[in-house]
């Protein structure tokens, strides 16, 4: 039988998800946590919007996920940062000087 999304296993990976998360912010590391949304294959766009408020809804090509993680890798603001990641309207490196 395989689970839904509201299964028991879905709770479990959330809870774990939320446990390292809580574990990664307590810690002496400078840390920054990106959470896509639904990831598809399409050609990136190079354009996001990153929402700090979680809640949001939206979809992001895995190509401009890699490049947000480069961009928060090479800039010092993104660091202890949390935020949801989707296509939008803002340049990449932009919208991560703007955290």
């Amino acid at each position: 039988m395989t689970q839904t999304h509201g299964g028991d296993a879905y709770k479990d990976y959330l809870q774990a998800k939320a446990d390292g998360e809580n574990e990664l912010t307590s810690s002496s590391l400078d840390w920054t946590i990106i959470r896509p949304g639904s990831l598809h294959n399409n050609p990136p766009k190079n354009q996001v919007t990153l929402n700090q408020n979680a809640g949001g809804m939206g979809s992001i090509s895995r190509e401009d996920v890699a490049a947000v993680a480069v961009a928060c890798l090479e800039n010092e603001n993104a660091i202890g940062k949390t935020f949801e990641l989707y296509d939008g309207n803002s340049p990449i490196k932009e919208a991560v000087s703007q955290l």
